[in-house]
């Protein structure tokens, strides 16, 4: 369940629904922190989960973000750099930094994402 409280929210998975994000494929994405659901100008936060197979075209944002894998592998292209990611790895990437990525190997790769500032407002 979803609790608000005066200074804080609680927001769990099972109370969100999940759609596919914009340039993935065989991936869902459900979106914890965003300004359309609380007063938030900072940052925006997902969970996002890529089968096997699955990608991410290259794009870029005008805000700063990061990936936090949970499970999984995945290798994420930054500019030119091909960075290799797993279990309890992070990557900062800079504004306007082009970036995809793909799975590795046969599992589903689970990882927060991070935006900051909040995409609407960069």
């Amino acid at each position: 369940m979803t609790e608000s409280l005066k200074r804080g929210i609680q927001i769990n998975k099972a109370d969100l629904t999940s759609s596919e994000p914009p340039k993935h494929t065989n991936a869902k994405m459900w979106t914890f922190i965003t300004p359309k659901m609380q007063d938030n100008k900072a940052f925006e936060l997902m969970l996002t989960t890529i089968g096997p197979g699955g990608a991410a075209e290259t794009v870029t944002h005008a805000t700063e973000h990061a990936y936090y894998v949970i499970s999984g592998r995945m290798d994420v292209t930054v500019e030119d750099k091909v960075y290799e990611m797993g279990p309890e790895s992070c990557l900062y990437m800079d504004k306007e930094a082009r970036h995809g990525l793909k799975v590795v190997g046969d599992e589903p790769v689970t990882f927060v994402v991070i935006f900051a500032p909040a995409r609407q407002y960069a």
